[in-house]
């Protein structure tokens, strides 16, 4: 009986450290046609949809410190692949997934992000690592 208490009490610890975590890619850019008549696009690059992991207790609020850089590497290499054929685009430098402790609030940031607008155009980026 003693094994199986011991084996049950591990399994709750390591369930305590671990947390779900959400986050998507994203970044935006302003392309400004005529400034004068205020002809101005704002274009938003995004993942198709947040992504779930798994990090260890109170990861989600400081993602920098887990973040595989080779996925970083691979997101930023492909946002920059779209960002130039976008004129007055410029090329980022580095790119850090939005990052959200539950789903919900990771859900209504994208879709308040990634929603269409008259002055806004929506680039979904495919093919994005996962962190």
């Amino acid at each position: 009986m003693r094994p199986i208490i011991a084996l049950l009490t591990l399994l709750a610890a390591n369930g305590a450290a671990a947390q779900q975590c959400y986050y998507y890619w994203a970044s935006d850019c302003f392309e400004i046609r005529d400034a004068g008549s205020r002809d101005i696009v704002h274009h938003v690059l995004v993942s198709p949809e947040p992504q779930r992991f798994t990090a260890s207790s109170d990861q989600c609020a400081a993602p920098t410190e887990s973040l595989n850089v080779d996925a970083q590497h691979k997101a930023l290499k492909r946002f920059n692949k779209v960002l130039g054929r976008i004129d007055g685009c410029k090329r980022l430098d580095n790119l850090t997934p939005k990052v959200f402790a539950d789903s919900q609030t990771a859900h209504e940031s994208y879709a308040k992000l990634s929603s269409q607008r008259s002055f806004k155009v929506v680039h979904p980026i495919n093919r994005l690592p996962e962190l």
